[in-house]
């Protein structure tokens, strides 16, 4: 809501993971990275993006989210001038 009435170009996810997945890939070992996934792809196959609210706050306003790895030095910067970097989730 704040980066909509912001007027923001993007929300910034900061998570302990590399981006959005096809699992939690802390519970299984097989779960896919997906570096670039429209909002109807994640509805579709129930990707858990973020709070369910939010996220279609995002999608109705078609404000584009960038999950990324806090937790790796650098990667904000990163995530916002790489784009290999994270997940780019758009309409």
């Amino acid at each position: 809501l704040r980066a909509i009435k912001l007027k923001l170009d993007i929300v910034l996810k900061a998570t302990k993971v590399d981006g959005l997945f096809t699992a939690d890939p802390v519970k299984d070992p097989d779960a896919r990275f997906i570096s670039d996934a429209s909002y109807q792809t994640c509805l579709e196959r129930r990707l858990g993006v973020m709070d369910l609210s939010a996220f279609s706050l995002a999608a109705d306003h078609n404000m584009p989210i960038k999950i990324f790895n806090i937790t790796k030095p650098g990667n904000l910067m990163a995530a916002i001038s790489d784009g290999s970097v994270g997940t780019y989730i758009h309409p």
